[in-house]
């Protein structure tokens, strides 16, 4: 899985988790497609996926941020409660942060500052954010 921190991805720029979903639906007016997964609902652009198919996304930890507090008006439509489950050094500023969103790992890489500021430590409950652009099929 690509969500282990002791894997060499994970040291690098492209460290990320793949998401098991299942398409759920196509939003006609803005053109999305929703996927679920065990911790919530992933938009993405819509494609041509039939409702039921089983998707992998990859979402990649520099395009994850982090909230302590539930988002409210942002664009970023991808928001998922979780729990930090692990944190490790990534450089000298930064942080690779390992999230359970219901079962499923995601990854985010943020810098030590925020990782201070946020007050996040393993156990912490956070919502990660990805914005729907930044999804990988």
């Amino acid at each position: 899985m690509l969500s282990s921190l002791d894997l060499p991805i994970a040291k690098g720029d492209d460290a990320g988790a793949v998401v098991v979903a299942v398409v759920a639906g196509h939003d006609e007016e803005f053109n999305l497609t929703w996927l679920d997964f065990p911790g919530g609902r992933i938009n993405i652009a819509k494609n041509n996926m039939r409702v039921g198919q089983k998707a992998r996304v990859r979402i990649i930890a520099s395009d994850v941020a982090i909230s302590i507090s539930k988002p409210k008006e942002t664009s970023i439509l991808n928001v998922f409660a979780s729990t930090v489950v692990e944190m490790k050094e990534k450089s000298v500023s930064q942080m690779l942060v390992k999230m359970d969103a219901n079962g499923v790992a995601i990854l985010a890489r943020i810098t030590k500052k925020s990782q201070s500021v946020l007050g996040l430590e393993v156990g912490s409950k956070c919502y990660a954010m990805v914005k729907s652009v930044a999804v990988v099929m």
